[in-house]
């Protein structure tokens, strides 16, 4: 049978000034949800094993053994405020259920609702309902990042009650017409007021903390023969997991929110499919509508073009974007850069993630980097990573994400790194910074140059060579109006390091967003490397070093045990010269960003997590160039305090050698330089066969600094990798090997 609900609506003016006697009204709602019985119990609640699944049971109505206990309200209306969220279907629908505003639940049967509405004409109220297994899963849900859909039946559609009018200072009584329709399940909700919604801030609309994604694309095993995510298949799609693409034009659609999208990749039917999550991120420029560099915003695909996609996207400051600033040039001086490189890749939405190689294992990048500004022809492939992990992340080998060197370009000879502002196609003649690149060096008169920007200062060359700048805010969070808890913030890439006279910069860092809801270290490593490049070394004036990139993680758990460590690391890259075997006399890459937030616990061991954003020191600064700043790292979340201690810039880190290859000498021993960061906490150094693990011999340390110390060690001729353990046990090995003779 039908039931009814009456809801008493007693209303209130909020009275702007005397002309608007109506405007910014507000009426309140009180909702009386009606007594239901349940005449059998159902033996067994079935599940899919997941609290992000919902139950398999299908509720019995408004009586019997799964009857609708567990209710919500929403408001329509013409407004664009009460038309801000969308529910469908499923998760491969395009077309939703239903559009409204506010909305609020779950509420038991039996019990009232109260809340607040805008008052105004052609309001709809309606109803949605599930069967709650267990009456304590029945809570509000709105912005909860734990609602647990192994005891809720899926939601359904119930009833509504239309062409209402909300006035201040009366009071009615308005029946909705409740009826059980088998057709009215829906499964995904997307809007602001909803977990993966968009949001507000300063940087673009992102996820919500907890937005694990969908398993769209089903359980992934990364090996450690995979070193290309363009190049592997989704297990669950016929695309690849990751596609990166430069968008040529942008024209809007049906709203604000759905854009068609032309791109340089052609063949598109074969990288995406209809339901793909997708990001649309602004790399570079200062002619990119209302958006700026670093915004990104989520778009889910409606349909796909050979060299064009139709999306949805959750912010609507993109269809401000011109197709005749995305064609612009991004080179030349920087009065003339009115020009907007806008990307858009394919958001992986895993079930699992497994990394499993017996060498390691990493999704990494087989690319030179994220391409060329100056090249108005270039496509932007790589550097950029953004995956969800809707159960969890599981390391059975020691593994990573690798996005290193695939940030902004380093500059050629002579040429300013490139960066946000795009690249200087000139030889440097005021030798100022290229926004986040470093400015290029010369040999007549002899200027050497600055260092890649990020998170910290590029480093300066030598006589007058300058650095780049710091981009992003403190922690990634956005500009101008922030919320408390810096999750809207601007991401960047590194910037690259100044090209020398006769070799170029280093590139900056990619970008990682990881989404996880779980990640299962075991006893194993887990590195998301995000660090800038060391440049090229010349025979006259080598290169600057790159700026380290962004890693952020998002996690509900971390666990693990023994040696399991997980690492965030945007370390910026050093200056070589004379083919890399001398010190630069270019400026280091400033260190990058790193932003960590646990949601629920961790269970590790002891200082098991680090955050690393070091800029390298040049160590001799009286014939050298110099040493950027440190970048930032951020650990917070409600779970953050269970992680117990947390290394931030603490761990050993090493940037080279001296030299990089010496002559082996088993009874008088060979002697290396080891340079890097907090050295001086290392206690000991082991060189290990590249070839044959087993094989190590331990290095005698000598002459330690906190940059620097002397290893000398007995090793026979071959090549070998630098393990050294530092404070609390930490251990970093070098993966450049060095060679005895």
């Amino acid at each position: 049978m039908d039931h009814k609900i009456l809801f008493a609506l007693t209303s209130f003016l909020v009275l702007l000034n005397a002309c608007e006697r109506n405007a910014g009204g507000k009426s309140k709602l009180s909702i009386q949800f009606p007594e239901v019985v349940q005449t059998g119990k159902i033996s067994a609640l079935v599940s899919n094993g997941s609290t992000d699944d919902w139950s398999l049971v299908i509720p019995t109505g408004f009586s019997g053994n799964a009857p609708f206990n567990c209710f919500g309200v929403y408001i329509s209306g013409p407004e664009a405020a009460l038309r801000t969220n969308q529910c469908y279907k499923n998760q491969a629908s395009t077309i939703p259920m239903k559009v409204f505003g506010k909305w609020k639940g779950g509420v038991l049967q039996g019990k009232t609702l109260d809340f607040e509405v805008e008052a105004g004409k052609d309001r709809v109220v309606g109803v949605f309902g599930f069967y709650a297994a267990d009456p304590s899963a029945c809570k509000d849900f709105t912005g909860t990042a734990d609602m647990d859909k192994s005891q809720l039946s899926k939601p359904y559609f119930l009833g509504e009650a239309g062409q209402l009018e909300f006035i201040g200072g009366q009071t009615k009584e308005v029946a909705v017409n409740l009826t059980f329709d088998a057709n009215q399940s829906f499964e995904e909700c997307k809007g602001p007021d909803f977990q993966n919604g968009s949001g507000g801030g300063g940087g673009g609309s992102t996820p919500s903390y907890g937005d694990f994604g969908t398993g769209a694309d089903g359980n992934f095993i990364v090996s450690s023969g995979m070193t290309d995510p363009r190049n592997v298949n989704s297990p669950l799609k016929a695309v690849p997991l990751i596609t990166t693409t430069r968008v040529m034009s942008l024209n809007v659609g049906s709203s604000a929110k759905n854009l068609v999208i032309g791109t340089k990749l052609t063949g598109l039917a074969s990288k995406f499919v209809v339901g793909d999550e997708v990001a649309l991120y602004v790399a570079a420029g200062n002619s990119c509508g209302n958006t700026v560099v670093g915004f990104r915003t989520r778009g889910i695909v409606q349909t796909v073009a050979s060299a064009e996609l139709n999306i949805n996207v959750d912010d609507e400051r993109f269809s401000t974007i011109t197709t005749s600033a995305l064609a612009a040039t991004a080179g030349g001086v920087v009065a003339s850069r009115n020009f907007c490189r806008l990307v858009i890749t394919r958001v992986p939405n895993f079930n699992t993630l497994t990394f499993n190689g017996s060498n390691g294992a990493n999704i990494a990048f087989n690319a030179a980097g994220f391409g060329d500004l100056s090249n108005d022809s270039a496509d932007h492939e790589a550097g950029i990573v953004i995956i969800r992990v809707k159960d969890k992340v599981v390391l059975t080998t020691s593994g990573g994400i690798d996005v290193a060197t695939r940030g902004y370009n380093g500059g050629a000879y002579s040429k300013d790194g490139q960066g946000y502002d795009g690249a200087n196609t000139d030889t440097p003649t005021t030798f100022a910074v290229n926004g986040s690149g470093g400015s290029g060096g010369l040999s007549s008169p002899s200027i050497h140059p600055g260092g890649g920007g990020h998170g910290g200062t590029g480093g300066n060359g030598l006589a007058n060579g300058f650095g780049g700048l710091v981009v992003g805010d403190q922690y990634g969070c956005g500009y101008g109006v922030v919320d408390t808890s810096c999750l809207f913030g601007k991401v960047f890439m590194g910037g690259g390091g100044g090209g020398g006279y006769d070799a170029a910069g280093g590139s900056g860092g990619g970008l990682i967003l990881l989404d996880a809801k779980t990640i299962e270290l075991n006893g194993n490593s887990f590195v998301l490397n995000a660090d800038g490049a060391n440049s090229f070394g010349g025979s006259t004036m080598g290169g600057a070093g790159g700026a380290g990139g962004s890693v952020r993680v998002i996690t509900q758990n971390v666990t693990g045990s023994g040696s399991a460590e997980m690492k965030l690391r945007s370390n910026g890259g050093y200056a070589k010269t004379s083919s890399g075997l001398g010190l630069g006399r270019g400026g280091s890459g400033g260190g990058g960003r790193n932003h960590l937030h646990v949601t629920g616990s961790c269970s590790v061991p002891s200082t098991a997590i680090a955050l690393e954003a070091y800029s390298p020191s040049q160590y001799d600064n009286t014939i050298q160039g110099f040493g950027g700043g440190a970048g930032s790292n951020r650990a917070d979340g409600a779970g953050i305090g269970t992680c117990n201690g947390i290394a931030q810039n603490i761990t050993p880190f090493i940037a080279r050698f001296y030299p990089t290859s010496a002559t082996a000498d088993i009874t008088f021993g060979a002697t290396v330089t080891v340079y890097g960061e907090s050295l001086g906490s290392v206690t000991s150094a082991v060189l290990q066969n590249t070839v044959t693990p087993a094989s190590q011999y331990n290095c005698t340390i000598s002459n330690q600094t906190a940059t620097k110390f002397d290893c000398l060690t007995m090793a026979p001729a071959a090549q070998y990798h630098l393990i050294v353990t530092g404070a609390g046990g930490r251990k970093t090995t070098y993966q450049a090997a060095i060679t005895l003779n």
